[in-house]
């Protein structure tokens, strides 16, 4: 959070509307987000947080409105140039190439990250084994941040569903991105789990300086480890700020509660 004169945010979303047909799925949202944050984004099933996810993520073309990253128009850019500045995801549902080990799913997140080609083969040039040195390198630190050393000899399919969420995560992290967009991380993890996760993605941000944006049902959970909060209803933006205050705002209790939306009333940052 900013406390004093106004940081240049990571992301920028700007009056960000998508309509499928005659649904509009967002409404006119404006949110954004500061580096090394831990951004929340909540609301009941339907919301438009995916939706969300996916305009910010490039896998969704908004209908109006602009999306800038690091002080860059990226509106038109497609997912897999948005990863090459930097951007990088998990999904809802668990994929992971299930018959090789953790450590070779998570050394796949990084393969970008080694330069190679004929002429650098042929002569011999020291460049590709310094990367394949630095990758292997991030991979050992990756693996025992999210809790996957003693286990990095599995084959992925056979862990239980925490751990593979912690190789998905790991995977994501290993091309170093700036940011993260983390979908339903939690979904299907008991109360332990969730909670181990949640130090994880703490420590993602303190010891690498990952700006994340967590979408996730548990509200708990999310509104636990976030830094700021926005909520969506009925793709509005009904409610923004520290998750305290918006958990207290009875504009997102009510779209929770199912008795109503309106404007929010927690205080935005500036």
């Amino acid at each position: 959070m900013s406390d004093g004169a106004a940081v240049a945010p990571l992301v920028d979303l700007q009056n960000i509307s998508v309509r499928f047909g005659g649904l509009r799925a967002l409404d006119d949202v404006e949110l954004f987000l500061l580096s090394g944050e831990v951004t929340g984004l909540i609301g009941p099933n339907g919301a438009g947080k995916s939706t969300l996810l996916n305009v910010v993520g490039g896998s969704q073309r908004p209908t109006t409105g602009h999306v800038r990253y690091g002080g860059r128009d990226i509106t038109a850019a497609p997912a897999h140039a948005r990863a090459r500045l930097g951007v990088a995801r998990t999904f809802q549902t668990v994929c992971v190439a299930s018959r090789l080990s953790a450590l070779v799913n998570v050394r796949l997140g990084g393969f970008q990250t080694v330069r190679s080609g004929l002429l650098s083969d042929a002569l011999g040039l020291s460049r590709r084994r310094i990367d394949e040195r630095r990758l292997a390198r991030r991979v050992d630190v990756l693996l025992d941040l999210v809790g996957l050393s003693a286990h990095q000899d599995v084959p992925a399919g056979d862990l239980p569903l925490g751990l593979q969420r912690s190789v998905e995560l790991a995977r994501a992290l290993c091309a170093g991105p700036r940011l993260l967009l983390l979908d339903e991380p939690a979904s299907g993890l008991d109360s332990a789990e969730t909670a181990s996760l949640a130090d994880v993605l703490l420590a993602v941000r303190e010891e690498l300086g990952t700006t994340l944006l967590l979408v996730d049902h548990d509200v708990g959970f999310v509104t636990g480890i976030a830094d700021y909060v926005y909520v969506l209803d009925f793709g509005q933006l009904i409610a923004e700020g520290e998750p305290d205050a918006v958990l207290h705002d009875p504009v997102v209790e009510a779209a929770y509660l199912g008795t109503g939306k309106g404007v929010g009333h927690a205080v935005a940052r500036s």
